[in-house]
């Protein structure tokens, strides 16, 4: 199929949603990320005259012309883009509840791992764990995408989206930093190993024993 022509991945999930953060997209219910007209917002009020009536002046007056999103169109945005435009696929289009009844892993939120891009779960709601303690959620109308702690979010599961795939990263701290891909390469060479808790430390000093061993490494291999 068209949409199987580039697996969609965790990793991949989590730079979206940074986008979606740093570009400050809204909240509207029932949309999934692409720039919300006038005609748009009047077809969405007509499908769901409950949600979105009592937030019609605000929307009316924040919203229209930037990219919006509800909690689970911000993932959907992600596995339906193609090119600058989101495409809604119907096969794919899961509410929150059948995504995590859908989700073949999935936990309690006390058994949730430091993988990025696990989606994190509350009756009705949902928010991607980028890592650290933190997600990005597409909280609500007044609030857009948004960086959150997900300590007292009243979480109560995590699940693996379905469609999507998850890679893990060969050291923990190191898939929001810029030389994530270079650091992947080395460490899939050999040339470089991490620490015994996982982290690789990518901005902590050289020592000159580690700037040795690199070298010694390198030598290695080309030999």
């Amino acid at each position: 199929s068209k949409r199987g022509i580039m697996m969609r991945n965790n990793i991949g999930l989590v730079k979206h949603c940074e986008r979606a953060l740093n570009e400050g997209w809204g909240y509207v219910w029932g949309t999934f990320g692409n720039v919300l007209t006038q005609k748009a917002f009047n077809d969405k009020l007509v499908q769901y005259p409950e949600q979105l009536g009592r937030h019609k002046n605000y929307i009316q007056a924040k919203l229209i012309g930037k990219n919006t999103v509800d909690c689970i169109g911000l993932i959907k945005s992600y596995m339906w883009l193609q090119g600058d435009k989101v495409v809604y696929d119907p096969l794919t289009d899961f509410n929150t509840e059948l995504a995590l009844l859908r989700a073949t892993k999935k936990g309690n939120i006390s058994t949730l791992k430091e993988v990025p891009g696990t989606v994190l779960y509350k009756t009705g709601h949902v928010g991607v764990y980028i890592g650290g303690g933190e997600a990005i959620e597409a909280r609500g109308t007044e609030y857009g995408v948004v960086l959150t702690k997900i300590d007292g979010r009243g979480w109560t599961d995590w699940f693996e989206f379905p469609g999507l795939e998850y890679v893990e990263d060969s050291f923990v701290d190191t898939y929001r930093h810029w030389g994530r891909d270079i650091i992947e390469e080395a460490s899939s060479r050999g040339w470089v190993t991490g620490y015994p808790d996982g982290t690789f430390r990518p901005d902590a000093p050289l020592t000159r024993a580690e700037g040795v061993a690199l070298v010694l490494a390198a030598i290695e291999k080309r030999q």
